[in-house]
């Protein structure tokens, strides 16, 4: 969770959204710590600049981590969203369009490549959109939601420990 709040904090994006991804990302084989937190990062600046949901964009990161390999159809997906770059590293661009489909076709674009590849292009957008007025206000809202939930977490834990026992009392036990 400390993952997923590092990486949204300071941005427009929620707490929900980025444990969402990160639950996703860690079962596709990101590993947590600082490599989660650099990814769940670029997959805010990712959003920010296509206008997408975070976890719309988490999820085409979901897909990448859970081959080992960027696709065609992640790249395409991303490219749809109005990416100006395409997600391969920039020796790829190098040669064009042409070089970068090949080493997509070809496997060569593993899961840390394409997510260095975003950061390089990418990096810093989810900060840099919450110094507009627009995004202080969404950074506002999603910190008070952040605290909300830290505020809430100790009373439903309560009610929890509360009300669980009642219901097995209230539920009537299937008969053998």
């Amino acid at each position: 969770m400390n993952n997923a709040l590092a990486s949204v904090k300071g941005t427009a994006y929620g707490l929900g959204d980025a444990a969402t991804t990160a639950s996703q990302l860690v079962a596709s084989g990101v590993k947590q710590g600082d490599q989660l937190t650099s990814v769940l990062k670029t997959v805010g600046d990712s959003a920010q600049i296509s206008g997408r949901d975070f976890t719309e964009m988490g999820s085409i990161f979901y897909q990448g981590g859970c081959f080992n390999k960027l696709q065609a159809e992640q790249v395409n997906q991303i490219l749809d969203l109005g990416h100006p770059h395409p997600p391969v590293p920039r020796q790829a661009l190098r040669h064009h369009r042409r070089g970068s489909q090949k080493m997509v076709s070809s496997g060569k674009v593993d899961f840390e490549n394409f997510a260095a590849a975003m950061q390089e292009n990418l990096g810093g957008a989810a900060q840099s959109a919450g110094t507009t007025f627009k995004g202080a206000m969404a950074n506002v809202k999603a910190a008070f939601s952040r605290l909300g939930e830290k505020a809430m977490t100790p009373v439903l834990n309560g009610l929890r420990d509360i009300f669980t026992p009642q219901f097995r009392l209230w539920t009537p036990s299937r008969p053998s």
